[in-house]
């Protein structure tokens, strides 16, 4: 509704904004508000995000392009429980591709462009790899999104 929108507009900046000043806000009650809002929310209609930099850390954030060889076949949780394994807390997330099977994609957290390095020539060091290529993330941008369910 017109009201969902003005309280996620609201929310646009800060995601942390308290309902009760979304409401003086948008001259509506608290309850409104938090009516609104949940029914967002358990609707899966509404997620918060925030944009972040990754320069400004003391640490480096990057992404591993791993291609594997095309002949593996690789099963997606047992790579991740591996990989968790061996580089623990480093790896923040990972993701792959339905359409692109032998591409999987690494996010990895290092204190430095040493530690980086190290990793990126573990992953060389492996015969399954065609090839490992790494992105250091300098800005994250969240571009803003709509699900109509």
């Amino acid at each position: 509704t017109y009201m969902d929108y003005l309280i996620i507009d609201s929310l646009k900046e800060n995601s942390r904004k308290k309902r009760s000043d979304i409401s003086n806000e948008l001259n509506i009650s608290t309850k409104t508000v938090s009516r609104r809002l949940d029914n967002l929310i358990n609707n899966f209609l509404i997620q918060f995000q925030i944009d972040w930099y990754p320069d400004n850390s003391g640490q480096v954030t990057s992404i591993i392009i791993l291609k594997l060889k095309s002949d593996l076949i690789v099963d997606d949780n047992e790579f991740i429980k591996n990989l968790r394994n061996q580089y623990g807390s480093k790896i923040l997330f990972t993701w792959s591709f339905s359409n692109l099977p032998n591409i999987k994609l690494v996010s990895v957290w290092t204190e430095t462009m040493k530690e980086l390095q190290n990793i990126e020539t573990s992953f060389l060091s492996e015969i399954r790899y065609e090839s490992v290529e790494v992105a250091v993330l300098i800005e994250g941008k969240m571009y803003p999104t709509w699900m109509f369910l």
